[in-house]
């Protein structure tokens, strides 16, 4: 019998129940012989094969109670079964025709643990064998004695199948276990990096609002970063980043961006340069396939002097408090990873009082709606207009809440926004 790729399986708790009932079953033969039919009164040859029997399933079941796995286990417990039933057989009397049916058990046995080919294997030596046990006592086989063993052929191609086909679900379901639960706990692993680049607080100043609000997708490794970092000179810097793909590899690289930014901007005032040694220390890691888009700025504040290089990101949109249409600011140069040389530019601008700039990734953007389509930067302007009054974290949080009531709350991707608003006090 060809056996299963496992070599060493798992005794099952069904198999140990089986041993050991068949172990009391042989003990009440061997008391009382007759009681079971076909065996002979006479307590000789059947109560040797009864003896037998009763130490083969004890040995069997201690075997199975020490979680014994040898390799040709299961071959040999077959093998000793059917000679068991065949000498039972050969010792019965007129009505071992209907111990015929214990050769069904043996081919049942033989599908599930070896399938169809292991079931036919036995169903040709359990058809040997009765042939040559009934043979021995007829001068002719009666068709009668005959008749079963087509039967036995069936039940090995039936129950192989059937084994084959339960098998294959059973391998199916553990996959889908395992690929749950794997996916579980990258789910897990990227909360945690996502909590550890968040910000716990954002700075409190004096003539600058700060407000951000972000929501991470149903999909595992959030690519989403913002962060704000005093400088010593009276400058607030700010980031907001994204990068491509949704696995925990990506996401693994925003921890390099979060810390190399903050090496890098104690050294550097121009954020074109910032951003360009930014990409030169992150080209290698995010090779072959991955890339960062991100907006760094400065902003003075005293002055609401805004200084800010866009590599490959969302334009920020600037907004009035006296209801003026948003302005974007669409410069860009390319993404973090994409040209190990590459050159970036700063462009300036001022927040003035009652002004403010919104800064976010494109998951605000490009939200889908299985009708409307993209949220867009239309939405997002008229939503900034309808909120301009608010403070940056009520503006932050009503941008993506409405994105998220948008797209029905599907999340196919990330979603960030970081505020910062100019108070009235600002230049006075």
């Amino acid at each position: 019998m060809t056996p299963t790729p496992t070599t060493s399986e798992a005794p099952q708790p069904v198999e140990l129940t089986v041993a050991y009932f068949r172990f009391g079953l042989s003990l009440f033969a061997l008391w009382n012989p007759g009681a079971l039919f076909g065996l002979p009164r006479e307590p000789t040859e059947a109560a040797f094969l009864v003896g037998t029997v009763a130490v083969y399933n004890l040995f069997t079941g201690l075997c199975y109670a020490r979680d014994w796995r040898a390799r040709w286990r299961r071959q040999l417990m077959l093998l000793m079964d059917v000679v068991l039933i065949s000498w039972w057989i050969r010792i019965s009397g007129p009505d071992r025709q209907s111990l015929f049916a214990f050769y069904y058990i043996a081919v049942l046995m033989a599908a599930i643990w070896f399938k169809v080919f292991g079931a036919l294997a036995m169903a040709l030596v359990c058809s040997g064998l009765w042939v040559a046990i009934v043979g021995a006592d007829e001068a002719t086989l009666p068709p009668a004695l005959i008749a079963p063993l087509p039967s036995l052929f069936m039940l090995a191609v039936l129950g192989g199948l059937v084994s084959e086909i339960h098998d294959l679900e059973h391998r199916k379901a553990q996959e889908l276990r395992e690929r749950v639960a794997l996916y579980e706990q990258e789910i897990d692993l990227s909360r945690e990096i996502q909590k550890l680049l968040r910000p716990e607080s954002l700075p409190t100043l004096t003539t600058i609002e700060l407000g951000a609000a972000d929501r991470t997708s149903r999909t595992v490794g959030g690519g989403d970063y913002y962060d704000t970092l005093r400088l010593d000179d009276g400058r607030l810097a700010f980031c907001v980043a994204d990068v491509a793909g949704k696995s925990i590899r990506a996401q693994s690289r925003l921890p390099l961006l979060k810390y190399a930014l903050r090496a890098v901007i104690r050294d550097q005032s121009d954020p074109a340069v910032v951003v360009g040694e930014l990409n030169r220390l992150l080209y290698d890691d995010l090779q072959p396939d991955l890339f960062i888009t991100m907006l760094f700025g400065v902003v003075e504040e005293v002055s609401g002097r805004v200084r800010c290089c866009n590599a490959g990101h969302v334009a920020p949109i600037r907004y009035h408090a006296n209801g003026s249409p948003p302005e974007l600011f669409a410069a860009a140069g390319p993404a973090l990873g994409l040209v190990p040389s590459a050159r970036y530019l700063t462009e300036e601008f001022v927040v003035a009082a009652e002004q403010g700039l919104v800064v976010y990734t494109d998951g605000i953007v490009n939200a889908m709606h299985r009708v409307a389509g993209e949220f867009g930067e239309a939405r997002l302007c008229h939503l900034i207009v309808q909120h301009r009054g608010d403070s940056a974290g009520a503006l932050a949080r009503a941008i993506v809440a409405c994105v998220d009531d948008f797209e029905e709350s599907t999340r196919t991707d990330d979603a960030t926004v970081l505020v910062i608003r100019a108070r009235r006090e600002l230049g006075s």
